[in-house]
């Protein structure tokens, strides 16, 4: 009788929740440009010195915008994100910048809030973001090939569903 409850209850929590849902599903491509900037640790040498910058990158990715509430969207993104840094060199003769590009696959799992109905309005939220790398080794030097982290989010939507949004990872 307990599992009978509990499938019955389930259900009917279910129910509700779709008849609650006025709002369709969205799927969507994303285009974007990204500024990365890692943590490296060099090694100290007296007669160089040494420091790493920012890089810049593109990202190209697909989502998905889940109605939860009124004013609540799930969003859910597949995306291909170009990182890494760049790394200066120089001693009293020369001066150099080498690229460090690092390739990722994100999966950033957002839980939305939206001023408007629909996914709609001033977007807020943030959740957890997966990382996975696609360079194993980047001149000889080991890649997390795995990352987890967090992420907060902050855009406007427009009713044909095009946003523009500003993502911290």
């Amino acid at each position: 009788c307990m599992k009978n409850c509990l499938a019955l209850s389930l259900v009917a929590v279910l129910l509700l929740s779709v008849a609650e849902l006025k709002a369709q599903p969205r799927i969507g491509l994303q285009v974007g440009y990204g500024l990365s900037m890692a943590a490296v640790t060099l090694a100290q040498d007296p007669n160089f010195s040494r420091s790493t910058t920012s890089k810049t990158g593109f990202v190209v990715g697909i989502f998905g915008q889940i109605p939860l509430k009124k004013n609540w969207v799930f969003r859910p993104v597949l995306q291909f994100v170009n990182k890494g840094h760049r790394e200066q060199y120089s001693d009293q003769y020369y001066a150099y910048r080498t690229p460090v590009p690092l390739r990722y696959f994100e999966v950033p799992l957002s839980f939305v809030y939206t001023t408007l109905p629909n996914g709609n309005g001033l977007l807020l939220g943030g959740g957890p973001t997966v990382s996975f790398s696609s360079n194993r080794n980047y001149q000889y030097r080991p890649v997390k090939s795995l990352d987890a982290g967090a992420h907060i989010l902050l855009g406007y939507q427009t009713a044909l569903g095009f946003s523009a949004n500003l993502t911290y990872t």
